[in-house]
């Protein structure tokens, strides 16, 4: 009798939600192609796949003795982050393993700092893996010029995307129930201390807690619409000055996290921020989405070259509250977004890896 062969194993590593949500359409494909999964997640990649019925193990830091349990790993899938220097010890694990690994960079910002020690920029692209899967051609662009081998990089798209276009939020009662039919939603984005340093005034041009009183006070203009404003935190938690706005403005509800991110944009009449990834979500769906940047000093790719959506760069209330009018008369259009090969080239890579 013929012995089956040993199925391979993909080691998947997950630090931050936008990596969960990219990594979440790929254990099923996975699954079909006979691929034993072993996951290991940061807490807020860990609740994603929790509230998913992914099977992941809770991590804090890398541990050596966890992965060494894994038996016979074949690829190491990870995502990206700030924390390169902790990142880079599960590609270390990989190399010294002789197994391929890829990572994947989620979003249009902080390009070399994902692969830099401490950030140094003598040191740019000192901790690579094997792979590093971008989503497009100017997310390629922009790792290049920013000093990144081009032998490391491939183009997949993001799998979190595929979905967007025809999205059906699996929570729409009961959002509605709580929220209502027609409400704006904000998409808190703390500042990164981590990332840029200093005073987030003095590096961006302005706060999260003066964008979100400058929007309330807009809609608060058009309340004769009697639309409810939902302010969304980001995962990190609110920045600083946030609480005191929220108290000084009775029309602001702070969400409780209860429901999928996606579900809250998809349900909104418009979505409101500034440089969150849920604001291009949001244009790919079709949903009206505009970000708000008074006195802005900091170009964001995201926003400046792979959105569709307006950009308010004054802290005027007349021309935050007109762009608030064209929104709200704005018809849903969805946007095009190539799918994703990033399942494809990690199915090719096993399978014609001799290790």
């Amino acid at each position: 009798m013929k012995q089956k062969k040993n199925k391979k194993t993909i080691v998947v590593v997950a630090r931050q939600a936008g990596t969960a949500n990219a990594f979440l359409p790929l254990f099923d494909e996975f699954r079909k192609s006979n691929f034993n999964v072993k996951t290991f997640a940061f807490t807020h990649a860990h609740k994603i796949f929790a509230s998913n019925k992914i099977e992941a193990t809770l991590i804090e830091r890398f541990d050596n003795s966890l992965l060494s349990n894994v038996s016979e790993p074949s690829f190491l899938l990870t995502g990206t982050s700030e924390y390169a220097d902790e990142d880079n010890f599960f590609w270390q694990w990989a190399k010294n393993k002789g197994i391929p690994s890829l990572a994947f960079v989620d979003s249009w910002v902080s390009y070399w700092q994902r692969f830099t020690p401490n950030e140094m920029v003598q040191n740019k692209f000192s901790y690579t893996p094997d792979i590093i899967a971008v989503i497009d051609q100017f997310m390629y662009d922009r790792m290049v010029e920013n000093g990144c081998d081009e032998k490391l990089l491939i183009i997949t798209g993001n799998p979190a995307i595929d979905e967007l276009q025809h999205y059906v939020p699996k929570e729409q009662e009961n959002i509605v129930r709580k929220y209502g039919k027609g409400y704006f939603l904000f998409i808190g984005e703390p500042f990164n201390k981590r990332v840029f340093g200093g005073n987030e005034r003095d590096v961006l041009g302005y706060t999260e807690a003066e964008v979100l009183e400058l929007t309330a006070d807009a809609l608060g203009m058009l309340e004769k619409q009697n639309f409810k404003f939902v302010y969304r935190p980001h995962p990190r938690g609110c920045s600083d000055g946030i609480s005191s706005i929220i108290d000084n403005h009775s029309n602001i509800i702070i969400d409780t996290g209860e429901f999928n991110s996606r579900d809250l944009v998809a349900c909104a009449k418009a979505v409101i921020g500034m440089t969150s990834i849920l604001l291009y979500e949001a244009s790919v769906m079709g949903m009206p989405a505009i970000s708000i940047q008074p006195n802005k000093k900091l170009s964001s790719d995201l926003i400046d070259y792979c959105c569709e959506i307006p950009v308010v760069t004054s802290s005027g209330m007349d021309e935050v509250c007109s762009e608030m009018k064209k929104i709200l008369s704005a018809k849903p259009e969805l946007r095009y977004a190539a799918k994703s090969t990033l399942c494809d080239k990690i199915r090719s890579i096993i399978n014609n890896n001799k290790h």
